[in-house]
């Protein structure tokens, strides 16, 4: 069946043909052949008329426009053509005015129906009564008065007739209705213009200026009228509807109050019987699985201990379970998909448990399972294993197949604990211990404990030591290979410890960097190392002036303020940033090129030295090498420990030093432990080296004293093949990264 729009469309097509017509009337007939000025001033007229000079009549679609009548004074003085000539200018200029403001289909169907009347109502006077001229004579005579008749007819029948079916389509009424409820409107409309036309021709032919401007003010006060009843008629429609709907709103409002306050003296009644078991379940279950939670597990493995104190023998056992990879999968495919996840999980582990054995979720990725008796240790394994092997399989979450892992920490539960929080922690030490291991299963060992007790004293002893800032700097002496003289220093970091002395940078970098302390600690490092550098080349003006080497730790480096506390140091210090170089590991830079490549360019600036530490463990693309502005690299203590027995390493370093020259970088070469690679890096035009040959770290006073004798590895390059080894005690790896 067809829809409104397409009856619209076939209704247009209908009237278009007489549309058309009405066009080509006066265009076959051109009416300007006879024509004076008064016309195109009347077309002037009928322009401006069209979108001004309208009356919208109150409560209907319907309105008394000037250019009607204007339409009506031509079909009487000039003829049909010159009438529907206007009424196509009219046409259009009201159809360019309203192009923008409804349907195009609908505003082409009203303007063929405009065409079309005053086409057929200048065809049937043109028929009934003749040429303009006769029309004219016959003023002062009945048929004057019936020709304005049939020009009020005429107009009010095709009308109301074509614009009843655009109406009845439009709002797909009853045709019959339409044309019922628009009788009275289209006659106003249609008789108005006829009547007023007849009296300005009437006027213009007795020469009676004053009946002409009478007729015109008539027409102009009235459309003012009319506007100012229909704003006025439109404002007490809008109060009255206001008013109405605020009577009604408040109405509802207290019906809906009453009955609100009645269903709440019901509900509340229920709602205290509910509410016990509610809170009670919401506080020992999980709320998107219905798992018990920590709480409720932490109520079993109570009733658990004390059992195990009733029976000595009695064991139990319970499992941590943490997945792998579920951020990735949050921050992936969103929360819903993780949530569906956790789900699917909970009910794998729910279906392989038996014998009262509980599994609960305790936060976001992490589980735990609880098994109340068992006979060994080796129980728990198994059932752990099972776990581990059900969660590998893949997961469907919307047509995505996901695959997680699993790591579980195992403690079994004794007489030995006393509170359910001790097989807690000692079930999450474990699972951790298996994050670490990367293995699936970890049963806890007394020794964990105590190891994790010790990081945590380490932790809190390390904050101490920063802030009373407890470290001492050891320097190493870089040399320059080609005089064997005494170039500069890499600053290394020892902890003076209170109690346990010195401790080396092993024992504690890698937590700096996992808790972030060691920012604050590398800014007391370069203070420290930049305010001794300045004074050593301040005394010592006979020799050249000594750089220092610091390193750079990867987490310092990503840290917004790093180029601020670079800056900040070398002003506190004054010392000359051009004998500064700060050490970066390959990872540190790789990780993020781009940003890498951003922040050392703005370091740089500052005028500080650059070096790639242990160039060639890590991956390095070229084409950011060359992008980065560094100045050396270090080659790492493996590729030159290699050269002793010729093995392929030492090939690497040849490489890595044939780079380095054709990017015009300086090279420094760690870990130089014998005579041997002192001679065959010196051959290859090493340009540093630095290593337990010439020496290892020393505190202030001693490197100080090395100072003053800066020539005395020449005889190293003469003498024979010798190693020099590190203190007992020492190791090749105390450094800072």
């Amino acid at each position: 069946m067809p829809t409104k729009p397409k009856f619209s469309l076939y209704y247009l097509l209908a009237l278009t043909p007489l549309a058309l017509a009405a066009i080509a009337w006066p265009m076959i007939n051109p009416p300007f052949e006879s024509s004076d000025l008064g016309l195109f001033v009347l077309s002037a007229l009928v322009v401006a008329a069209a979108a001004q000079l309208r009356i919208q009549l109150p409560k209907t679609e319907s309105t008394l426009a000037f250019s009607d009548m204007v339409v009506m004074f031509s079909l009487l003085y000039f003829g049909g053509e010159y009438a529907v000539a206007m009424a196509v200018v009219a046409a259009v200029s009201f159809g360019f005015r309203r192009l923008w403001s409804g349907s195009f289909i609908s505003l082409l169907t009203n303007v063929s129906v405009s065409l079309i009347t005053v086409f057929v109502t200048a065809i049937t006077v043109l028929v009934l009564f003749g040429d303009p001229d006769t029309l004219v004579l016959r003023l002062e005579s009945w048929d004057f008065v019936l020709i304005i008749a049939v020009m009020s007819g005429v107009p009010f029948l095709t009308n109301t007739l074509l614009r009843s079916a655009v109406y009845a389509i439009e709002r797909e009424s009853s045709y019959w209705q339409e044309i019922m409820d628009r009788l009275a409107d289209t006659a106003v409309v249609s008789v108005a213009p006829a009547f007023m036309a007849g009296l300005s021709i009437v006027a213009l032919h007795d020469a009676n200026v004053f009946l002409f401007f009478a007729v015109a003010g008539f027409f102009g006060m009235l459309q003012i009228v009319f506007r100012r009843c229909r704003i006025d008629f439109d404002k007490s429609e809008r109060a009255a509807a206001r008013s109405h709907q605020e009577k009604s709103k408040l109405s509802e409002k207290h019906v809906f109050e009453l009955k609100h306050y009645i269903n709440e003296l019901e509900r509340s009644s229920q709602a205290l019987r509910e509410s016990h078991e509610k809170y009670r379940h919401a506080a020992y279950h999980d709320s998107l699985t219905h798992l018990p939670n920590r709480n409720r597990f932490m109520q079993e493995i109570d009733r658990l201990l004390q059992r195990c104190q009733h029976v000595p023998s009695h064991r139990f056992a319970l499992l941590y379970l943490d997945l792998h990879r579920f951020k990735t999968v949050n921050d992936s495919l969103g929360h819903a998909i993780g949530d569906q996840l956790i789900n699917q999980v909970a009910g794998r582990l729910t279906a392989l448990l038996s014998n009262g054995q509980i599994v609960g979720r305790f936060s976001g990725d992490e589980f735990a399972v609880l098994m109340p008796e068992i006979n060994e240790p080796a129980d728990a394994e198994e059932l752990a294993r099972q776990i581990v092997d059900t969660l590998s399989q893949p997961f469907e979450l919307q047509r995505r197949q996901i695959f997680t892992g699993v790591s579980i920490g195992v403690t079994i539960g004794s007489s030995k604990y006393l509170q359910a929080g001790d097989v807690l922690r000692d079930a999450d030490i474990a699972m951790y211990r298996s994050k670490e291991r990367k293995r699936s299963v970890v049963t806890f060992e007394e020794s964990m404990h105590v190891q994790a007790m010790s990081l945590l004293q380490l932790e809190t002893d390390l904050r101490i030591a920063v802030e009373r800032e407890e470290f001492e700097l050891f320097y190493q002496p870089i040399v320059d290979l080609n005089t064997m003289s005494f170039a500069g220093v890499e600053a290394l970091v020892r902890w003076s410890h209170p109690e346990f002395g010195h401790i080396s940078p092993d024992k504690f970098i890698e937590l700096a960097e996992a808790t972030g302390l060691v920012i604050p600690m590398t800014k007391q490092i370069m203070v420290s190392a930049f305010d001794r550098l300045k004074g050593w080349n301040s005394t010592m003006s006979a020799q050249r002036p000594l750089f220092v080497s610091i390193n750079l730790s990867g987490k310092h480096f990503n840290h917004p303020d790093v180029v601020e506390d670079i800056q900040t140091a070398l002003t506190a210090t004054g010392v000359d940033p051009h004998f500064v170089k700060l050490e970066i590991t390959e990872t540190a830079v790789m990780d993020n090129a781009e940003r890498a490549a951003a922040v050392l360019k703005q370091i740089k600036a500052l005028g500080v030295q650059l070096s790639i530490d242990d160039f060639g463990t890590g991956y390095s693309s070229l084409s950011y090498l060359q992008r980065f502005p560094i100045d050396t690299l270090k080659i790492d203590r493996s590729f030159v420990r290699s050269m002793e027995d010729g093995r392929q390493n030492g090939e690497i370093v040849r490489m890595i030093l044939a780079l380095a020259d054709a990017m015009k970088l300086s090279v420094v070469a760690e870990g130089i432990e014998s005579v041997h690679q002192l001679h065959q890096l010196r051959i290859l035009n090493c340009s540093y080296g630095q290593g337990y040959l010439f020496s290892h770290p020393l505190p202030v006073n001693e490197i100080e004293a090395l100072l003053l004798a800066p020539n005395r590895w020449e005889n190293l390059v003469s003498g024979s093949n010798f190693a020099i080894m590190p203190p007992k005690g020492e190791t090749i790896e105390e450094r800072v990264h």
